[in-house]
């Protein structure tokens, strides 16, 4: 009763996490990831491609592109469209266009074990040998609801056919070795230093990214 009425008062308050929870529409974009696989990276790279005259920092990306882990419903609602939108969200048939990022494992493994012994969510000496089986099977403080790694990334890799079929779409591989090639991503995306203003490149030799996109 109490989780009722705490959940009835967040939706008046407008303090309801979007989540996988909001309103969509025909002309949203969708840049998705399994968490601590660039999706704040590509945030930025995005948000001072379409906004070039504008400074893009933390203090700002919430209104260039949302995350739905971090805003209300009412926040999203009012966001001008067309929007682009950053979820960590498993496959949901009504994202229309996405970019859907993909990381090494053996990279996300260890940012993310580094990300919750930083922010307390685990032992700051616990053995990565046990953390690594935990993470693999998706059973970690913070991945409740998102699956493991390899859940994650099948239910969006295995609809690749499905945006090619709906509404005329196609899906289009993108991006595939900026960083494992140690090119630039700088010239990546049409030498626009700007793209990239705002946040750190990321230069990992061993991190292996891939984007499909979808139109």
């Amino acid at each position: 009763m109490i989780h009722e009425l705490e959940y009835v008062l967040n939706q008046i308050l407008g303090r309801d996490l979007a989540e996988r929870y909001f309103k969509t529409f025909a002309d949203d974009t969708f840049l998705v990831s399994f968490p601590r696989s660039g999706n704040t990276w590509t945030r930025f790279l995005i948000g001072n491609l379409v906004r070039p005259h504008e400074s893009i920092t933390f203090l700002n990306i919430e209104k260039v592109i949302p995350d739905t882990s971090a805003l209300s419903n009412r926040y999203l609602e009012r966001i001008p469209r067309p929007r682009i939108i950053k979820s960590h969200q498993f496959f949901d048939a009504r994202y229309k266009k996405v970019i859907y990022i993909v990381r090494d494992p053996r990279d996300v493994v260890l940012s993310y074990y580094n990300f919750q012994r930083k922010y307390g969510e685990i032992d700051d000496q616990y053995p990565l040998e046990q953390y690594i089986p935990r993470f693999l099977a998706g059973d970690l403080p913070g991945l409740i609801g998102w699956g493991s790694w390899g859940e994650h990334v099948l239910s969006w890799l295995a609809t690749r056919n499905h945006y090619r079929s709906v509404g005329g779409g196609s899906g289009t591989e993108l991006c595939r070795q900026h960083a494992e090639n140690g090119e630039d991503p700088e010239r990546q995306v049409g030498g626009n230093p700007r793209a990239t203003k705002g946040y750190p490149i990321c230069r990992e030799s061993n991190a292996r990214r891939l984007a499909f996109a979808t139109s």
